[in-house]
């Protein structure tokens, strides 16, 4: 079970096991194709109905009106009671014990506050009176009075207990509802203080901030699912609304609902040989692995952090599900699980050029960034579910994994960064030798300076980042600032005289300069990434990657080999790339638990 970010067992009895899945990545050299090797093992038990025949079916179809029969008049003319009992769902449908679930994090679970809304038949407002006035409004708040129970069933993460007062602006109460747990996590002008529809709630309510500082607060709302081919959201109260507290508490409507975000967690596998029999170590304290060869020296990443890539950055409030998917299109067994009121798959808010409301790029990272967060640390990300099956699922926007490293070998006694850089098809151990080869290729330049001219020098060449153009992973070679007084020319002539010199403007140089792009480990910094997968077991089936909210995706992080992706400048923003001279090879294991949990080992190899 899964007690907190920095600590997570893997239980795969009776669970979803992908047991052992080789993602791998081959980039040849020379075509610069790409081949995807994926080895599945999936051990599945098939839906258990036990539990399912204990529980109320409360939930109803969003759009079936055969569920929306309208409230009856339960003393709608008086206070009435509606007691729920509120479930956090957990993981898939079937008979499993306790341990192979997660509960989550007791921050992951806080309830702070709840909105509830209320709808007629027809998903208009219910409109709530207040004192025999109408309020204008469909939904109350509750902030007391959340008693947490200890849970019965594996598959929900909490149950809490609101009793809520419901005084209706009509003669009959409510049809249907939806929660909003922790209303108040939300960015922007957060719900709005007015009457909200049931469409306003499931499909326009869009946010980029589920949950606040320091983790706190997760954003939940109404599971949602398919059964039957209908789609199921808002909880049914008809029937459930009673004259006295007591008797509504002793008939509570069940509320199962899942938090907006999912969790990533990657953790480094120790015990991990690879067939070359290169295992991990520590370097420094860190997490460390033979990546390479360098001339006799071997090259050894060392793990100094990691993120989240190409990330989504907004969601819809509800989970937006379409009733034409099936386990078949999608790759996913069993994808929507109606006893246990949840699915596993997604639509999500579409990436959009644009700024503000309209725009919607996916979110990036820089080294920098990366490098602060500690592999004990988890991250918390929002729905990337793709609408196609992705060629290359390395140069998509799939949400992806990022590892941030330095290369380093070893010196005597003590280790140096191992810079690794390319400059016109040659490698070189550090920066310093590719600015000699720079001002080599430049011999014919001077630095000119009162009467003196000096052959442009290794000192002479710095580097930039900042031209368009290029690659996220290289820079150019640039002139350093030339002091009062100096200026560049270039020797044309054949002897020593001023007239075999000719003023070069520092832009035409610079032009020069752009022709032949490096490629820069500065310090040694790397990084590493795979797209995250997610629970399809078939690469062609769309739901092989992806990021599902209520889903924790837990990364064993097995083998890396290559010298990964250059950094250049810490603090540039990454957009995650694999340099086209590089290849990449990833393996990964998945197992499944709950919030819900997707568990792969990755093996990153450039070699293969």
């Amino acid at each position: 079970m899964i007690q907190s970010c920095d600590k997570i067992e893997y239980r795969n009895k009776n669970a979803i096991n992908y047991d052992k899945i080789d993602i791998a990545r081959n980039i040849n050299k020379k075509s610069n194709k790409h081949d995807l090797n994926y080895k599945i093992m999936k051990n599945f038990r098939v839906l258990s109905s036990v539990l399912a025949s204990a529980l109320m079916m409360t939930v109803m179809s969003c759009s079936s009106s055969d569920d929306l029969n309208g409230g009856g008049p339960d003393n709608a003319n008086d206070k009435s009671y509606l007691a729920i009992r509120i479930n956090n769902v957990g993981s898939v449908a079937g008979s499993r014990a306790a341990g192979d679930y997660s509960d989550g994090t007791a921050d992951e679970n806080h309830i702070e506050s709840v909105r509830f809304y209320f709808f007629n038949s027809d998903g208009t407002p219910y409109i709530l009176k207040n004192d025999g006035k109408s309020t204008g409004k469909n939904w109350l708040e509750k902030n007391s009075d959340l008693n947490t129970e200890n849970k019965q069933n594996p598959n929900v993460s909490m149950i809490s207990n609101p009793l809520l007062v419901i005084e209706g602006n009509t003669g009959a109460s409510p049809a249907v509802m939806i929660a909003v747990i922790n209303p108040n996590s939300l960015d922007g002008d957060k719900l709005g203080d007015g009457a909200k529809t049931l469409d306003d709630v499931k499909r326009t309510s869009i946010f980029s901030r589920f949950y606040t500082t320091g983790n706190k607060n997760f954003v939940m709302s109404n599971s949602v699912y398919v059964a039957n081919g209908v789609e199921k959201c808002a909880s049914i109260v008809t029937g459930f609304v009673a004259t006295t507290a007591d008797a509504a508490k002793s008939k509570p409507v069940d509320l199962y609902v899942e938090r907006v975000v999912a969790k990533v967690q990657p953790t480094i596998d120790a015990t991990y040989t690879a067939d070359d029999g290169r295992k991990w170590t520590k370097i420094d304290g860190k997490d460390a692995i033979k990546v390479g060869v360098y001339g006799t020296n071997d090259i050894y990443a060392v793990v100094d952090g990691w993120g989240v890539a190409d990330e989504n950055g907004k969601a819809e409030l509800v989970k937006q599900v379409n009733t034409a998917w099936n386990d078949e299109n999608l790759g996913i067994s069993v994808w929507t699980s109606p006893d246990y009121h949840r699915c596993f798959w997604t639509s999500s808010v579409a990436f959009a050029a644009g700024t503000g409301a309209e725009g919607n790029a996916p979110v990036n990272h820089s080294y920098k960034d990366f490098a602060a967060r500690k592999l004990t640390d988890c991250a918390y990300t929002l729905p990337n579910a793709p609408t196609s099956v992705n060629a290359d699922p390395y140069a998509s926007t799939l949400t992806k994994m990022v590892l941030a490293t330095h290369l380093v070998y070893k010196d005597g006694e003590n280790y140096k960064p191992a810079e690794i850089c390319q400059y016109r098809g040659q490698e070189y151990l550090h920066v310093n030798d590719v600015k000699t080869e720079v001002a080599n290729n430049f011999a014919d330049y001077y630095i000119k300076k009162g009467d003196t001219r000096t052959k442009l020098q290794s000192s002479d060449i710095e580097f930039t980042t900042d031209v368009t153009g290029i690659k996220d992973y290289q820079v150019v070679a640039t002139l350093r600032t030339l002091a009062v007084g100096e200026s560049l020319q270039k020797k044309t002539g054949t002897t020593e005289e001023a007239s075999s010199y000719t003023d070069v403007p520092k832009e035409t140089f610079q032009n020069l300069m752009n022709e032949e792009p490096a490629q820069i480990r500065k310090d040694g910094k790397a990084y590493y990434f795979i797209p995250i997968r997610h629970l399809g077991t078939d690469p062609k089936k769309l739901g092989y990657y992806g990021i599902v909210r209520n889903h924790v995706y837990s990364i064993n992080i097995q083998n890396m080999y290559g010298f990964g992706t250059p950094v250049f400048d810490p603090s540039k923003v990454i957009d995650p790339t694999i340099p086209s001279n590089d290849a990449t090879y990833l393996a990964a294991r998945i197992n499944v638990l709950s919030w819900r949990v997707v568990k792969y080992n990755a093996d990153l190899d450039k070699t293969k």
